[in-house]
């Protein structure tokens, strides 16, 4: 139980100082994704990004199914596209 605990603070850790990276990571995708359906005609309602918030991060390593939470967490990041139509989510996609 101590090196949980010692486990999930140095994750804490890591992840404050890595947080950045990922919100960079986010915006440069979500301006990708514009440029590609702007490219494409293709159209959309809304588009967000965001980097998984630190109180979140800490939520989700108290999961006991991660041992290694910095190498087997994988949403650090994340775009949503959302569309006006269903019929657009497949083009979007």
């Amino acid at each position: 139980m101590k090196d949980e605990g010692r486990i999930s603070e140095l994750a804490v850790e890591w992840y404050i100082l890595n947080r950045g990276i990922y919100k960079k990571l986010a915006q440069k995708v979500e301006n990708i994704i514009l440029e590609i359906l702007d490219v494409n005609g293709l159209s959309y309602h809304m588009i967000t990004n965001r980097a998984k918030t630190i109180d979140s991060f800490k939520k989700k390593i108290e999961n006991d199914k991660y041992d290694e939470p910095i190498n087997q967490i994988t949403d650090f990041a994340g775009v949503r596209i959302i569309t006006y139509v269903e019929d657009e989510v497949e083009a979007v996609r």
